[in-house]
């Protein structure tokens, strides 16, 4: 993904913290986050910037990724997880996609245990974070 991220001259910091581990599906994890990251990328704002983290918090892992751009609506942040759900019909024009993804991170995210929320502040940024027991 590091070519879209060049082309749209995004900022990229990653704060990640050292031997975090969890016993779960590697490949399940590996989908969520390439779902969370191509979302980020896709909706971040020309320049903008995309902030990951990932840490340890008592019996848990949180991973979170924000980005900077036109966000996520109140009115639409309940349903962002529902299924074939696009916050915005204008832009699906501009945005390739049938708004499966949120709905299969969430899907996955649940099956291995843990939780996954979104909050957004308009024309501002959208954040989205997943915790996982240890």
């Amino acid at each position: 993904m590091e070519a879209a991220v060049t082309d749209k001259h995004i900022q990229l910091t990653c704060s990640i913290e050292p031997d975090v581990m969890i016993k779960s599906d590697p490949e399940r994890i590996k989908q969520v986050i390439a779902i969370l990251f191509e979302n980020a990328i896709k909706y971040t704002n020309e320049n903008g910037k995309i902030d990951l983290s990932l840490m340890k918090s008592k019996r848990h892992i949180v991973f979170s990724i924000k980005n900077t751009g036109k966000g996520i609506g109140k009115q639409d942040l309940p349903r962002i997880f529902d299924r074939f759900y696009r916050a915005d019909p204008s832009r699906t024009q501009e945005t390739d996609g049938y708004g499966l993804g949120l709905s299969i991170a969430k899907a996955i995210i649940e099956r291995l245990g843990g939780e996954i929320r979104a909050e957004s502040v308009e024309n501002e940024y959208a954040a989205f974070t997943l915790t996982l027991g240890l």
